[in-house]
């Protein structure tokens, strides 16, 4: 249970560094520019567009392989590496959902409604703040 609970804190860090630093920076690379412009700016674009708010698998898949292949590097055991990686798994499936719900589902109250409020904040008055969707903590360790 500790891996797993170690995995879920390991996503919230992976889904606040995806969403500032990789998401919103661009990249100098045309083509990952491209990918970056289709994906997460055109769901800025188009947040209400159903076919812009989950992951693809063809994204998702590749980076849960290398994330599997670094962690299976720094513990050393599969089984670790695979335990941590059920957490990971199940903070990404929770973050799928939520945010899913948070962009097409009206009238949420409680963690929903505080989701919401600040998923929004981000979305529609300062794209440089309130980075993480399923959890402030990272934006409130690091202050944006």
């Amino acid at each position: 249970m500790l891996l797993i609970s170690g995995g879920m804190l390991l996503w919230s860090i992976l889904e606040y560094v995806l969403h500032r630093f990789v998401f919103h920076l661009g990249s100098p690379i045309p083509f990952v520019q491209k990918i970056l412009e289709r994906l997460h700016l055109g769901h800025h674009a188009d947040p209400r567009n159903p076919d812009r708010i989950l992951v693809r698998p063809v994204y998702s898949l590749p980076i849960s392989a290398m994330l599997l292949g670094g962690l299976y590097s720094f513990t050393g055991t599969l089984f670790s590496a695979g335990g941590l990686m059920i957490g990971v798994w199940l903070g990404f499936l929770y973050y799928e959902i939520v945010h899913y719900r948070l962009h097409l589902i009206k009238g949420h109250r409680g963690l929903l409604g505080l989701q919401r409020r600040g998923h929004f904040y981000h979305h529609f008055l300062d794209s440089h703040c309130c980075f993480g969707v399923t959890s402030p903590l990272w934006d409130l360790v690091l202050g944006t």
